[in-house]
């Protein structure tokens, strides 16, 4: 089954059954091509793109060219290479899901450890946030004026809530803004905690990360982030962790639900109340989660690897440049 509308459009289905409605697509296989075949070849990145390019609109929506998607040519080897093809592509996709499964189970590991760690003990002291460091808003710019194209002497690397992805910066789908945008206080320095403070998805705001190992004086902020920046008394990597608790979504999520702007500012990350213990306490917690949060990016970083080389592997078998006897 594909989806015909969106967005987003042509979402492909499998192990369905029933009836389906308008806008929807069935794909019958003729007895040239295999199923499982069939299904790698509808979700190429190629295939999508030039699907998305020639979508057109009906009642609001973006919808599949279904003639175009009729007329789309495409590579088809004998049967023993298709199912040769969609054995190979297959074990990928088991190799991925197997991965994705270890990082579920690590990161519930992870979570279990925080919570345990996080639980206040005796002698701990109860703060805000706003005690032990300051929230800062991000840069407001004019997209037309103010962006350059590529990094050069004159701007800062512009990082929004796209730049981050479970707890790390990506540095991914970067812009560049004019330095003159930038007053001194909102260039990024090392352990700053990055944050959305603005997002059209409420359970994208309040996500953060740890500015670590990061170029200094190379990044900004755009309008739509904020930056929680810690003072000398606190250990930053300490109230981040405290940021990746369930308390922290908790208060974030109640604090959304009374409005219909999915948005933070600065006093309401201050306003935040955690249990502090002595630094020597926060630093040992700290080492502890390090070691667990460095084992999720790695993990994380071979998914996106695997991906990536499913891709390359996908594009070479399905357009013939790699034969499979």
């Amino acid at each position: 089954m594909i989806g015909r509308y969106g967005p987003p459009i042509f979402q492909i289905l499998n192990g369905l059954a029933g009836a389906y409605n308008v806008a929807l697509i069935k794909a019958i296989p003729s007895a040239i091509i295999l199923k499982k075949f069939g299904w790698f070849v509808l979700k190429q990145e190629t295939l999508f793109d030039f699907v998305e390019k020639l979508s057109q609109r009906s009642s609001g929506q973006t919808g599949v060219d279904l003639g175009q998607l009729k007329n789309y040519p495409i590579p088809l080897p004998p049967l023993p290479e298709q199912t040769a093809i969609a054995s190979a592509l297959s074990d990928m996709d088991a190799l991925i899901a197997q991965t994705e499964k270890l990082i579920e189970k690590k990161k519930a590991i992870k979570q279990g450890v925080m919570q345990e760690l996080l639980n206040p003990k005796e002698g701990w002291v109860t703060r805000k946030l706003g005690d032990v460091g300051k929230c800062l808003r991000g840069v407001s710019y004019n997209p037309e004026l103010d962006l350059h194209p590529f990094s050069n002497e004159f701007n800062y690397t512009l990082l929004r809530s796209n730049n981050i992805f479970e707890g790390l910066l990506d540095f991914n789908n970067l812009q560049f803004v004019d330095k003159t945008r930038v007053k001194n206080h909102q260039v990024i320095k090392e352990m700053d905690i990055v944050i959305c403070m603005a997002n059209g998805s409420k359970q994208l705001v309040g996500k953060s990360a740890l500015a670590e190992n990061v170029e200094m004086g190379k990044f900004t902020f755009g309008a739509f982030m904020g930056c929680f920046r810690s003072f000398e008394n606190v250990n930053p990597k300490f109230i981040f962790s405290l940021m990746e608790s369930k308390k922290y979504r908790d208060y974030i999520d109640v604090l959304l639900s009374g409005s219909s702007i999915n948005n933070l500012n600065p006093v309401n990350i201050e306003s935040i109340e955690f249990e502090f213990p002595p630094l020597e306490t926060q630093d040992e917690i700290t080492r502890i989660i390090d070691s667990l949060r460095i084992e999720l990016s790695l993990l994380t970083s071979k998914l996106q690897k695997l991906k990536l080389q499913k891709q390359g592997i996908m594009q070479a078998l399905l357009t013939g440049k790699i034969r499979l006897a």
